[in-house]
């Protein structure tokens, strides 16, 4: 009897272990794919914007240029040499200059303490007070409009010196961790070590975007690595080589496109009876039925579509 109650208690255990590698591996798949689509947001918006150096030079014009067709980014001036410069600010940190064909780039993701822009998470912003000996007991008052920032943007009530005003509205050089324009960068603990993406250009408009779930903060290879980006492995070469061995790892080749797509949300007129120029036109300035009148959200995309995006079988050469 003791025999078998330590059988089917090992056979248990050993199932428990598998369930959670099971699960440890779909999570890091989850993970894996979400990478691409942050290397997707990457590129788009890699294409227009983010180029900026200096002020008659505010925008690019796709990584194929839409003016002349040869490669870009390139701005205003139609200078390659400054095209391919991006604006580097300190609440970005720090990022390539060049972004040529042939060129590779790292980003290690993480979840910053605070958004830009971030709004409370709270359900309820304006309660009723059902304490009855409360002198607002049971009055539905709208004291706070609802969103309300995550911190004082100094435009509430609630913000000492609430007036109006730049100097108060954007705090970044004042107190970064509570700028409610810039947010909080710093990353949450929690949230490092656990996924990365690398871009690698490999023509004028085609991509291979690296999708990466684990620890080794998206480098390729050791001998890669700088002394200092060992330091953050403790310069012990198989502690990076497990973490490897441990990471679910995807490639995709893609290829960006200039074209972009109009608001065709409602565009199809359902109340026009009889085939009409109005039933389904594409891109209207506005729609109309009997009774009634919509227009159109006019939400471009400015930052180009995907041609195609495939998923690699087997590892590329360049990534």
């Amino acid at each position: 009897m003791s025999a078998l109650i330590a059988s089917l208690s090992l056979t248990f255990l050993v199932r428990m272990r598998a369930d959670a590698d099971e699960s440890r591996q779909i999570i890091a798949d989850v993970q894996a794919r979400i990478m691409l689509v942050a290397g997707c947001n990457y590129i788009q918006e890699a294409s227009r914007m983010g180029w900026e150096v200096g002020p008659g030079e505010r925008e690019a014009f796709g990584w194929v240029d839409v003016r002349d067709g040869l490669e870009g980014p390139k701005t205003r001036s139609l200078d390659p040499n400054t095209g391919r410069t991006p604006a580097v600010r300190p609440e970005d940190g720090p990022r390539s200059i060049n972004f040529p064909v042939g060129t590779s780039a790292r980003f290690p993701m993480w979840v910053w303490h605070r958004t830009p822009y971030a709004i409370a998470a709270d359900a309820v912003f304006n309660p009723i007070e059902r304490e009855p000996s409360h002198p607002d007991f049971a009055m539905p008052y709208l004291r706070y409009p609802d969103p309300q920032p995550a911190v004082v943007n100094y435009w509430t009530p609630g913000g000492a010196g609430s007036a109006v005003n730049d100097q108060n509205f954007d705090r970044g050089l004042i107190d970064p961790t509570s700028d409610y324009v810039h947010g909080d960068p710093r990353p949450r603990m929690n949230s490092t070590g656990m996924a990365w993406f690398r871009v690698h250009r490999s023509g004028p408009a085609r991509f291979i975007i690296t999708c990466g779930a684990g620890a080794t903060q998206g480098f390729r290879r050791w001998t890669d690595m700088s002394l200092t980006d060992r330091q953050q492995f403790g310069d012990d070469e198989p502690l990076w080589l497990d973490l490897r061995n441990q990471e679910a790892i995807m490639w995709y080749e893609v290829e960006w496109s200039p074209a972009v797509g109009g608001a065709t949300y409602q565009c199809i007129d359902n109340e026009q009876r009889p085939d009409h120029y109005q039933w389904r036109p594409f891109n209207p300035v506005h729609e109309n039925y009997p009774g009634g009148h919509q227009s159109q959200t006019h939400a471009r995309n400015m930052v180009g579509t995907f041609r195609y995006i495939q998923r690699l079988r087997h590892e590329p050469t360049d990534w």
